[in-house]
């Protein structure tokens, strides 16, 4: 069957699965997998000295991570790692404080690090200085992110660095699809997928059905 049939068969089928599955049959993202989790410290773990991808992998750390000012255009551009903390919950709404270099960041909840004064603002909910995020408010490219490839399903969802991509496989004698499958984890593309079903070749040249534009690299 070709690309066009496999696409079609999609469309046709992506509201009714197999009625007998083994696998993962409930929507990406809910669990399942294996783990693939770092073993976590117990106590004498100080945060403060971690790094992104590391503060990351522990439960007990919080990553806290924002936008700098660009002075030059006016603009909270690029997210970039400020530090790891103890982890706390973290309320509404953004907060926007000074490095101890003076540098103003925007960060997306109360969480800020500690230290760091509190730039002071009228309202809440304005920005300081009539400042705005614009531009590529994605990941900086120069931040180092986890090794993705080497996770299993739960902990790729769990980290904000990767992209879990599930496919299903198209069961062309009774019309339908197989379960959701955990193809890949891969470093998060800081873009959105492109709609609608896609399909591509496993590298063993059976055709997969993805939910959207993001297919496994390759």
């Amino acid at each position: 069957m070709g690309r066009e049939s496999v696409i079609g068969l999609a469309i046709a089928v992506m509201a009714a699965g197999c009625g007998s599955t083994s696998g993962q049959d409930s929507a990406p993202g809910t669990g399942g997998g294996d783990s693939g989790v770092p073993p976590s410290t117990d106590g004498g773990l100080e945060c403060s000295k971690l790094g992104r991808v590391e503060c990351a992998e522990h439960p007990e750390c919080l990553r806290i991570e924002g936008w700098r000012l660009d002075t030059s255009t006016g603009c909270f551009e690029y997210r970039r790692f400020a530090y790891c903390d103890e982890a706390r919950p973290c309320g509404d709404p953004m907060e926007y404080a000074r490095d101890p270099e003076g540098n103003l960041w925007e960060f997306p909840s109360t969480c800020t690090p500690p230290g760091w004064p509190i730039e002071p603002r009228d309202d809440p909910y304005e920005t300081p200085g009539g400042y705005y995020g614009c531009g590529d408010r994605g990941l900086h490219p120069d931040e180092p992110t986890a090794d993705c490839e080497k996770f299993g399903s739960e902990v790729c969802e769990a980290n904000e660095d990767c992209m879990a991509i599930w496919g299903m496989r198209p069961n062309y004698a009774e019309g339908c699809y197989e379960a959701w499958e955990f193809m890949s984890c891969e470093v998060s593309r800081n873009q959105a997928c492109d709609d609608g079903p896609h399909c591509g070749r496993s590298p063993s040249g059976d055709w997969m059905i993805f939910g959207d534009g993001c297919i496994p690299d390759g």
